[in-house]
Formats: C-alpha cells, structure tokens, sequence
C-alpha cells in the first residue's frame, strides 16, 4: 500500500519539478524579451533606413541609367528588326514562287 503512495508521491514531485521548470524557462523568455527590446528595435530601424536607402539609390538608377538601357534597346532591335522583315518578305516571295 505504500509502494502506490510512494509512486502517486514520486509523479506528484516529478510534475511539481516540471511546472517549476516550465515557470523558470517562461521568466528566462520574459526576461530576455525585455533585455533584448532595445536591440530588436535598434535593428528594426536599422532595416528601416537600409531599405529606405536602397529605395532611393534604386530609384536614382531608375531614372538615370533607365532610359539610356532604353535607348540602348532600341539602338540594337532596329537592325534585328530590319534583319526579321528581310527574312519575312524572303519567306513570303519563297512562298509565293513555290
């Protein structure tokens, strides 16, 4: 009879210990949650500026090297244009003869 009361006192002892744990392991997070706010905000605002700056730097490059890509394309699809209508008219007269 004092086997079961001994073991019911082992696994009350056992679930004690594991709350005890579980509330020191909940106070650890807690703890380290409001240690490291400062940090989580500093980093916070340091990918707000990055981002801010990178938005701008990207948008300088889009409106400065933009257009020039753009003149650029246009500069090299002309010939390949011209290139495509030759072919187009020449498979137009082979079809046409044939």
């Amino acid at each position: 009879m004092f086997e079961i009361a001994a073991l019911f006192l082992v696994l009350a002892v056992l679930g004690v210990a594991f709350v005890a744990c579980a509330l020191i392991a909940g106070l650890f997070e807690v703890v380290f949650k409001v240690a490291l706010l400062p940090v989580m905000l500093a980093v916070g605002l340091v990918k707000v500026v990055v981002v801010a700056v990178l938005a701008l730097v990207g948008f300088v490059l889009m409106v400065t090297v933009g257009p020039v890509l753009v003149a650029i394309a246009i500069g090299l699809m002309v010939p390949v244009l011209v290139v495509g209508a030759v072919l187009w008219a020449g498979f137009g007269v082979l079809a046409a003869v044939f």
